[in-house]
């Protein structure tokens, strides 16, 4: 991707200004972001892209709240936190998306959801 500008920064706290992006790509991370903050980073998404920009995003398949200590071998403590795909599907358009592309993601017994969103030019439906 020439020219392409990555940065890495906490998907729940980090803002920019509007119409910034032209894309936000955003890979297994929302499912290590408390649930209960999901919808907020997906207005402030909508907030950042252009008009007819791309948010790719992968996201739980099924409802899921769990930790775990020492994730793969680190001191670390991991969080998982994500809704089932179906309530992310019904949340795209509310807040402004098209859903592009939604697909099943397999991993071990079972998986998560791609999706491949376009920003609107205004925000369609309910909160």
């Amino acid at each position: 991707m020439p020219g392409a500008h990555f940065l890495r920064a906490d998907l729940a706290e980090v803002d920019f200004a509007p119409e910034s992006f032209e894309a936000v790509l955003s890979l297994y991370a929302l499912i290590h972001v408390p649930r209960e903050e999901h919808r907020a980073v997906f207005r402030r998404v909508f907030h950042w892209l252009a008009p007819g920009g791309w948010f790719l995003v992968i996201v739980g398949e099924e409802r899921y709240e769990g930790r775990q200590s020492n994730w793969l071998g680190s001191e670390a403590p991991m969080r998982w936190s994500h809704y089932d795909a179906a309530t992310y599907r019904r949340w795209f358009p509310r807040e402004g998306f098209r859903i592009v592309r939604d697909s099943f993601v397999p991993e071990g017994d079972g998986g998560h959801r791609l999706f491949l969103a376009r920003k609107r030019r205004r925000r369609t439906g309910t909160p």
